[in-house]
């Protein structure tokens, strides 16, 4: 990463109305949890064009959410999908903040937001994994939550959340299942945290 971002800077410091490397520092910087410097990229981006792809607004989005700006950050959101109604990600993360607000409007909205993401796309993890919670805490149906959790992790196989959601699932079924989604899940957090101090 550190080599990425040496090179996205020579690129500014040599062109700095260059969007692609404004764009590259803004991931670096949000891949680095500095949101703030991340927002400012997204932000300079946005200015040099106005008319950019909805997913520099998605960008800002994320990084407000991380900064505590809720309000403006669904306004970024909201924007992406006026700008590309079938943005899956926007769509998610705009259903997670109307499900957090614990009001039943709010709730609805989720659901309706995930429902028709899931219909636009039935491969999405977010929204996958959202709607097999959904579903459980709904029905208690445990089997239609393990089934979506299963196609999941085919598609993802490393997807933390859902190897440990997995788990909590199984233990009413098998401890041995259980444990082995457990394990697999510390591996790979194991993993992560060695090459984040590597880097």
């Amino acid at each position: 990463m550190e080599q990425a971002d040496e090179q996205f800077n020579f690129v500014v410091n040599t062109s700095p109305d260059n969007i692609p490397a404004t764009l590259g520092r803004a991931c670096i910087a949000f891949q680095k949890k500095d949101y703030k410097t991340a927002l400012l990229h997204y932000k300079k981006a946005l200015k040099l064009k106005p008319d950019c792809a909805p997913d520099v607004r998605l960008g800002i989005g994320h990084c407000l959410v991380r900064l505590g700006k809720l309000d403006k950050a669904r306004i970024a959101f909201e924007r992406c999908l006026e700008m590309d109604k079938h943005n899956i990600s926007a769509m998610a993360t705009l259903a997670i903040m109307d499900n957090n607000l614990n009001t039943p409007e709010g709730v609805q909205q989720a659901v309706n937001r995930f429902n028709y993401a899931y219909k636009l796309e039935q491969n999405h993890p977010i929204v996958l994994n959202h709607l097999a919670n959904r579903r459980r805490q709904k029905n208690g149906i445990l089997g239609h939550k393990k089934d979506m959790l299963t196609r999941l992790l085919t598609i993802w196989p490393d997807d933390v959340e859902a190897l440990i959601d997995l788990a909590q699932l199984t233990e009413h079924i098998g401890a041995q299942k259980s444990l082995v989604s457990y394990q697999y899940a510390a591996k790979i957090l194991t993993e992560r945290e060695e090459v984040e101090v590597e880097a």
